[in-house]
């Protein structure tokens, strides 16, 4: 049901955008995230994992901009333990909404930003030829800042760092909290 919601206000914004007179843009971000509390009894190595999102969103005013964006990061470990070839992957896959606020009115601008939205994390190990494989999903928020450079322009560049953080009450425990930092191309329509 939430991942139902967040499509529907990525929707909604889309639609609006022509009725206020929004700028459309598209983008892509490559990136890395490091997740911090992974358990103590649960650490397969893979806490800094890579990926990248794609994002659709509106600039309004100049000043504020909301998108919608779906992302995935991804990590995986093979070795031999016991006579045993082992491969763990950890995967997440987020979607969000967000926002930024720019703190300059001008081409190369600062601006913080806030992501709300759900990760739905798996996990699959194959040990010999055994495959085991669960995941949970999360729900939390990730403010952050960032540097945009050509904000107007045809195609702008942008980089930015947020803080994850989370939310669970499952078997997996409390939650997720990371840092992640990721460069992007942004494109006007």
């Amino acid at each position: 049901m939430k991942k139902v919601n967040v499509l529907m206000a990525v929707v909604l914004t889309l639609c609006l955008s022509s009725q206020l007179k929004a700028q459309m843009v598209g983008g892509i971000n490559l990136g890395l995230v490091s997740w911090f509390n992974e358990s103590a009894d649960y650490d397969l190595n893979l806490k800094t994992q890579f990926g990248g999102s794609v994002n659709f969103g509106n600039i309004f005013n100049d000043q504020f901009m909301i998108e919608g964006s779906v992302g995935y990061f991804f990590n995986t470990k093979s070795y031999d333990e016991d006579g045993f070839s082992t491969k763990n992957t950890v995967g997440n896959l987020m979607i969000a909404v967000n926002g930024k606020y720019f703190l300059m009115d001008n081409d190369n601008t600062l601006y913080l930003c806030s992501d709300l939205g759900i990760n739905n994390r798996s996990i699959t190990s194959k040990i010999g030829g055994l495959k085991l494989s669960s995941s949970f999903t999360f729900f939390g928020l990730a403010p952050g800042a960032g540097l945009l450079l050509g904000k107007g322009n045809d195609i702008s560049f942008k980089v930015e760092a947020k803080y994850h953080i989370y939310f669970n009450n499952n078997e997996y425990g409390s939650g997720l909290n990371g840092i992640s930092i990721a460069a992007g191309i942004l494109k006007e329509f």
